[in-house]
């Protein structure tokens, strides 16, 4: 009876899987997104660590310079995230709004304000003394510049719809492998004409091509992102340009350090320049190539100011 009527309805069936699968994507950027920042917070002592009053001083700088509409603006929220990357959450266009983590790594002005005794690699302690010890630890301090143009990408980052955007990849992409099946069990009437094995394949094969425009979707969103919103925290001045180039030099020179630190693990994680690896998926724009268009950007800045011509005196 049940799978009569479901066969009977599939178009509304496969129309609420689609609606779960969006509400899925968005939930945890959305209703979830308290829940998400105490999995990502870092704490001590059991209680959340508050975050670096110059970071905070940076991201109110950062906001008073892009000057958003104040409902965007109270739509941020910072916080001190366990790790060593600088993360963000949510969307300043939901109603929940964006969270940004900030690493412990930022609250470091020299290698020595580094606990080193904390950091460990797969749960075993780390050998500072060696080159890539070394290298490791000169990685982990950032200049102010370099912290701002990481916190005005992820401010960036969260100023865009891309909370929406991605559940509608995930549910489009199941709609059109759905209606795929759909259209060729119709026309050609395969309930009559093959074995339910036979059409499992079928439909298995439609099923890889929603994943296939999925991910295309997805990637290829993912670096107009990466590179918009790296062009917009450079264009706020030549020290945020200077901060990026140094930003992602930092972190390829963190992941160097980390590919011989890893042993067997390391180059299953990152190349040889730094970049992470990835074997069939490109999810974003290489480092880099980032820390590069950066560098293009800052010699641009440059070559503009320095044929801006003189006031004449009055």
């Amino acid at each position: 009876m049940v799978l009569t009527i479901l066969k009977s309805n599939m178009q509304y069936v496969a129309a609420v899987g689609t609606a779960g699968l969006y509400v899925a994507v968005i939930y945890p950027h959305q209703w979830g997104l308290k829940r998400y920042m105490q999995v990502l917070q870092m704490y001590e002592n059991g209680e959340p660590l508050s975050v670096d009053a110059d970071c905070k001083r940076i991201g109110q700088e950062i906001l008073d310079k892009v000057r958003w509409d104040p409902v965007s603006e109270a739509n941020v929220e910072f916080f001190s995230a366990y790790g060593q990357d600088i993360v963000h959450r949510g969307s300043t266009f939901t109603k929940p709004g964006g969270i940004i983590g900030i690493p412990i790594n930022f609250m470091y002005r020299s290698v020595d304000d580094i606990d080193k005794e904390k950091i460990t690699i797969n749960n075993k302690p780390i050998d500072w003394n060696t080159p890539a010890g070394r290298s490791l630890q000169e990685s982990l301090v950032l200049s102010e510049k370099a912290r701002k143009f990481a916190i005005a990408r992820e401010l960036f980052y969260l100023h865009t719809h891309h909370v929406h955007l991605r559940g509608l990849f995930v549910g489009g992409s199941a709609f059109i492998a759905y209606w795929l099946g759909f259209a060729v069990n119709r026309l050609n009437r395969l309930p009559q004409r093959t074995t339910l094995p036979a059409r499992i394949i079928l439909y298995g094969f439609f099923t890889g091509i929603g994943a296939i425009v999925y991910c295309l979707a997805s990637d290829t969103y993912s670096w107009y992102r990466d590179r918009k919103v790296d062009r917009q925290a450079g264009k706020l001045g030549k020290e945020y340009t200077e901060g990026g180039a140094e930003f992602y030099t930092k972190l390829l020179e963190r992941n160097i350090a980390l590919r011989t630190l890893m042993g067997p693990d390391g180059p299953r994680r990152y190349t040889a320049y730094g970049n992470d690896v990835h074997y069939w998926r490109s999810p974003s724009v290489p480092l880099t190539s980032r820390r590069d268009m950066l560098v293009e950007l800052g010699k641009q800045q440059n070559c503009s100011s320095s044929t801006t011509p003189a006031a004449e005196p009055a």
